[in-house]
């Protein structure tokens, strides 16, 4: 019996580190009119941004199939393995429901489906600990308790580069992107209980990453050691001040940095920076 671990493009989990963690990675499609893209497979994010501000149409996304999550729990585990599959939180994709009637044919494995209730590296960070503590021999149990702990008491937030995008894909309305467009206001946006919700708002670019990084800062209790990322979408140089500051601010964090991939960046466009942590909590379950 072993442990294996799975999720889906949505957590922006780099290949190279998936096969590092031993990470199966289930990808969401990319859709620019006709064309159809796995996400991380055919497109990966220099080109998902360069074809994101030519596309004349409204790209969008689709969840896999649970036949795509079917196949890949039986070419990814073995009989009387238990699989964790953490996913896209299930109130902004339908990928978790696939996954939740793929598991339900599977009678030969123990599934046991887990909600991340976010999104880029705040999904990402509670799979990357699941794996280490998987290799580190961690009864699955106490892996999942574990897992949902850090889910429930993640800081996560996040600055849009531009409102268009969650406007074009019916995230805010007309009247919120139209001031937000002519008075340079920046909602500090967050996710609670898996849904991207306000902050605060904050007139210009600079003021309203300070503030994320601000209320991080304030939201986040002591702890001997903790797991941060830091995701850009297509912004690296000021994604990379942001990590530098929060290591300083964080000494003990171990800090993952990623680029928005096309299953999130597609709906918060090129300009956005996300900020999040959790403590570790193996001294605390």
């Amino acid at each position: 019996m072993a442990i294996r671990i799975f999720s889906d493009s949505g957590a922006d989990i780099r290949p190279d580190f998936a096969r590092e963690l031993g990470v199966t990675v289930v990808p969401l499609s990319a859709h620019f009119g006709e064309a159809v893209y796995k996400d991380g497979v055919d497109l990966l994010p220099d080109e998902f941004y360069r074809l994101l501000v030519t596309s004349q149409e409204l790209p969008n996304t689709s969840q896999p199939s649970p036949g795509d999550f079917l196949t890949a729990y039986q070419q990814n585990s073995e009989p009387g393995d238990i699989i964790f599959s953490i996913h896209l939180s299930s109130k902004m994709s339908g990928t978790f429901q696939s996954a939740t009637l793929a598991a339900k044919q599977l009678t030969d494995r123990e599934v046991r489906l887990i909600d991340s209730k976010s999104a880029s590296l705040g999904e990402a960070i509670p799979v990357v600990m699941a794996a280490r503590w998987a290799k580190a021999g961690v009864a699955p149990d106490t892996i999942e308790r574990r897992v949902q702990y850090m889910i429930e008491n993640q800081v996560l937030y996040f600055v849009v580069g531009t409102l268009e995008y969650l406007h074009r894909h019916g995230r805010i309305g007309k009247a919120q992107h139209l001031m937000g467009s002519l008075l340079n206001i920046k909602p500090v946006l967050t996710i609670e209980d898996g849904m991207v919700s306000p902050a605060e708002k904050v007139r210009g670019e600079a003021r309203a990453l300070a503030r994320a990084m601000e209320l991080l800062r304030e939201k986040t209790p002591a702890a001997r050691s903790y797991i941060a990322g830091v995701v850009d979408a297509n912004v690296r140089e000021t994604a990379d001040k942001m990590a530098a500051q929060m290591q300083e601010y964080f000494p003990n964090a171990e800090i993952l940095r990623a680029m928005l991939g096309p299953t999130i960046g597609i709906h918060a466009g090129p300009g956005t920076i996300g900020l999040m942590i959790n403590a570790i909590p193996e001294d605390i379950i």
